[in-house]
């Protein structure tokens, strides 16, 4: 059953990635969160590697971790230093200069994510930088779902999550800053707008209770209630770093261009 999920789910992310631009979209963003010192880049959770494609170039050492061996063949044209397992199950111990956890929170249930986050941050070099990427609860998936599958949504506010963690409450931790960014999606049949729905719905519900199910002809009570056909999806980054000057040219840079901006000096 679970490999059939599995499947399932990397099934509907290629529908997904050959339709929109997301990936691309998010890297030209990723782009621009980069430190001056590009040595060593660790990507956590790395799915298929659309997304760490953008970004091999920048870097002289890649390293990924990931939990869906289905992803294996993909994962070793980018690089070979993968380790399979889940990130809160295994240990690190090399310093990274950056680390990218895309859409990695999400599977991690509340109680593990503080180990999580401290791990991470640990094996951040001084002047590097973390990014953590995740669907915003202001995404119009959060409101698809309310639609056509009540009480099925895990709403967990990432950002909440984080910020109360005691790790953000250390002593001379970094400074961190939160952006929003939105990728309108337009769909152009009943079809397309189907299988977006429910690769959203499959990857955004319950996922760090592992009670992912696809919505299926459920969603049609979605479409029939509908005139919208553009479906838009928010990103929150938050990105943490030691540098100053990082989160500085961050906010300016994005202070006009995102939905929302804050920066937070713990």
């Amino acid at each position: 059953m679970k490999n059939n999920k599995l499947y399932k789910y990397n099934e509907l992310l290629d529908f997904y990635t050959e339709l929109t631009s997301e990936k691309e979209k998010l890297a030209k963003i990723i782009l621009n969160l980069l430190p001056k010192n590009r040595d060593k880049y660790l990507d956590v959770g790395s799915g298929n590697g659309q997304l760490m494609s953008f970004l091999i170039n920048e870097f002289n050492y890649i390293e990924a971790i990931e939990s869906n061996k289905m992803f294996s063949k993909r994962l070793k044209l980018i690089t070979n230093n993968i380790t399979w397992g889940k990130i809160e199950e295994i240990n690190l111990y090399k310093k990274f200069d950056f680390i990218l956890a895309s859409h990695v929170l999400g599977y991690i249930s509340n109680e593990l994510k503080p180990q999580v986050l401290k791990k991470i941050y640990e094996v951040m070099n001084k002047n590097g930088v973390l990014v953590f990427v995740y669907n915003s609860i202001k995404s119009d998936i959060f409101k698809i779902l309310d639609i056509v599958n009540k009480n099925t949504l895990n709403k967990s506010n990432y950002s909440k999550t984080i910020i109360n963690s005691s790790l953000w409450k250390e002593k001379n931790t970094s400074p961190f800053i939160v952006f929003e960014v939105k990728f309108p999606i337009q769909c152009t049949s009943e079809s397309c707008i189907r299988n977006i729905i429910n690769f959203l719905a499959f990857k955004d519900i319950n996922k760090a209770d592992n009670k992912c199910e696809i919505l299926n002809d459920t969603s049609e009570q979605f479409i029939e209630n509908s005139n919208l056909w553009t479906i838009n999806v928010i990103h929150e980054f938050l990105v943490v770093s030691h540098d100053l000057n990082i989160i500085e040219r961050i906010r300016n840079k994005y202070s006009q261009s995102v939905l929302s901006i804050k920066q937070y000096d713990i």
